[in-house]
């Protein structure tokens, strides 16, 4: 699974990002990509009326770059890398694809900039917590349980390189799960090949996580939409989307309820525990969306205060929406307010 297949739609294109574009006098509708892969859906929409032929050439492209990504890092497929590498238990260098091992690195660094809060050896806890493969649970794991299947994880297990590349892990048990990064890494992967191919303006768009390229129209910039996490259907934000990224993370549709108490699917690899908290989403923009993918999850571990103080500290754009008994309250870094300022 490569993430939050119930959350795909907090974030989506706002009605007129689909409406028609205006080209020499009559109004043609803009070409769109649309497919699914990953466990998800993808969609990519371009600014102009593309032929068919130019169509079927980029439809044939993106299809390629993601069954190439999802043979790669999918942990549904026996057969990838990452499968492979889980069921591998010596501590020797592996050999993966230069696609892999620079997810990982990207992976590692974030969860040294974010405190252990981002952690991609997670998914021992996961799956204990029945938020994984196998299907959920209605009562909370033994705390014995707990403490084992902590001692199976811990990114700091995990050594890459990226020449030759490789990864090797530190205990024979670690596994690990790119979930949580893949599909922002393959939006900036398609990303790239459309740009490469001399496509300008077009906006990517896998499971709910974004990056645009040049704009809509001449004078109009592609346009997104986060959704309300308390009110579905309900927009809460709009926002222009100029060269840039955005993702989300939510944990409000995804969690079982036990003797009063509710568990998400957002799990603190440091407590073994679902996170403790009213958070209820967050959204990051960044360059690159396996960045913004990444701190989207990493930013949903701590409380509304801790995540607020260390995106101010590393200069991200975040947006946290945290709810309450009187509804949702919003939480802006001064990065994410100037970004959305100056776009507007």
């Amino acid at each position: 699974m490569f993430r939050r297949l119930l959350l795909h739609n907090l974030i989506w294109f706002v009605f007129f990002s689909y409406g028609c574009v205006q080209t020499e006098g009559r109004v043609d509708p803009p070409s769109v990509l649309t497919g699914r892969i990953m466990g998800t859906y993808y969609r990519v929409t371009f600014a102009e009326n593309l032929s068919p032929r130019k169509l079927d050439q980029l439809a044939n492209v993106v299809e390629k770059k993601l069954t190439h990504i999802n043979r790669l890092m999918s942990t549904y497929r026996d057969d990838s890398e990452i499968s492979r590498f889980n069921r591998f238990e010596k501590k020797e260098w592996f050999d993966i694809s230069k696609e892999t091992a620079f997810v990982v690195s990207k992976a590692l660094e974030i969860h040294e900039a974010s405190g252990g809060r981002f952690d991609i050896t997670v998914s021992p806890l996961v799956e204990l917590w029945g938020f994984g493969k196998i299907k959920e649970r209605d009562k909370p794991p033994a705390h014995a349980e707990i403490e084992q299947a902590l001692r199976s994880i811990g990114s700091q297990n995990l050594k890459v390189r990226l020449e030759p590349p490789a990864i090797r892990k530190a205990i024979p048990e670690l596994e690990i799960d790119l979930s949580a990064i893949a599909k922002g890494f393959a939006v900036d992967l398609v990303f790239k090949e459309l740009q490469a191919k001399g496509i300008t303006n077009f906006l990517v768009d896998i499971g709910g996580e974004i990056r645009a390229s040049g704009s809509k129209t001449a004078d109009q910039p592609w346009q997104v939409a986060i959704e309300s996490p308390v009110s579905p259907g309900e927009i809460l934000k709009t926002l222009p989307l100029v060269g840039g990224s955005l993702a989300t993370s939510g944990n409000y549709r995804n969690f079982f309820e036990f003797q009063g108490n509710r568990y998400s699917h957002t799990i603190d690899p440091q407590t073994g525990y679902p996170a403790k908290h009213s958070i209820v989403s967050v959204s990051v923009i960044a360059n690159d969306c396996l960045v913004a993918d990444a701190w989207a999850t990493a930013f949903m571990i701590s409380s509304a205060k801790e995540s607020l103080d260390l995106a101010e500290q590393l200069k991200i754009a975040a947006l946290i929406i945290q709810s309450g008994d009187t509804g949702s309250t919003e939480f802006q870094s001064k990065q994410f307010s100037r970004l959305t300022t100056k776009r507007n």
